[in-house]
């Protein structure tokens, strides 16, 4: 299955790829014309970081920690980030 013309992506990193993930991939993201926002979930620590694609064309960046949240322009949704992360942490352990 594949999603035409998406307008929100949400990546949830690992050990292995993060730091693609958050460089190359993040750049392939931005140039999809359709995407509005790239939402990274931390697989190491409570942490969300939102890119928003701006009236202007550039980019911004939030990240959003513990006590929290991190709105989604797209959909209207709130992320808070302890409810994101209420059953722990991949790396955990």
């Amino acid at each position: 299955m594949a999603v035409v013309n998406p307008v929100l992506l949400i990546e949830v990193t690992s050990r292995s790829t993060e730091e693609y993930d958050r460089t190359t991939k993040l750049d392939h993201y931005r140039s999809l014309a359709s995407v509005r926002e790239v939402l990274f979930v931390s697989h190491a620590e409570p942490l969300l970081t939102l890119h928003s694609r701006q009236p202007d064309g550039s980019w911004s960046c939030l990240e959003a920690r513990a006590g929290e949240s991190v709105g989604l322009a797209c959909t209207g949704a709130a992320l808070a980030v302890d409810e994101m992360y209420a059953h722990g942490l991949e790396d955990a352990g």
